[in-house]
């Protein structure tokens, strides 16, 4: 009895995974946005700031990229960031390899809505 309690005591101590795990790794996008459609890779990386945080490398495809932060819980991300004097501001989401963000890029009183979709590659 004692052996069985000390292994229920261990197994429920194990650690589990940040969600940001299933996030991580390389993605070919489809980005529809008021300004027009393109295609892209995006990035996803841990970041080293905190366990929920990731970067979203390439986000907008830009001619100078930008590595925009995001926050994870569970299935979804938040974005609210500025990089290169560009506002980017979301939501996404992952379904299996699908990877889906909504968001707004605003640069000097433009703005852009974004749908981006990716594959996991």
């Amino acid at each position: 009895m004692l052996l069985l309690l000390t292994l229920i005591t261990l197994v429920s101590c194990e650690k589990e995974p940040p969600s940001r795990d299933k996030f991580i790794g390389s993605y070919q996008g489809n980005e529809n946005c008021s300004s027009g459609n393109y295609n892209y890779s995006l990035s996803v990386s841990p970041s080293a700031v905190s366990d929920d945080g990731v970067i979203l490398q390439n986000l907008g495809n830009f001619t100078q990229p930008v590595n925009v932060n995001a926050t994870v819980k569970e299935d979804n991300l938040t974005i609210n960031d500025t990089k290169n004097g560009i506002t980017f501001s979301g939501t996404g989401s992952i379904n299996g390899n699908t990877l889906t963000i909504i968001y707004t890029s605003a640069v000097l009183g433009t703005t852009d809505n974004c749908t981006l979709t990716c594959i996991k590659q």
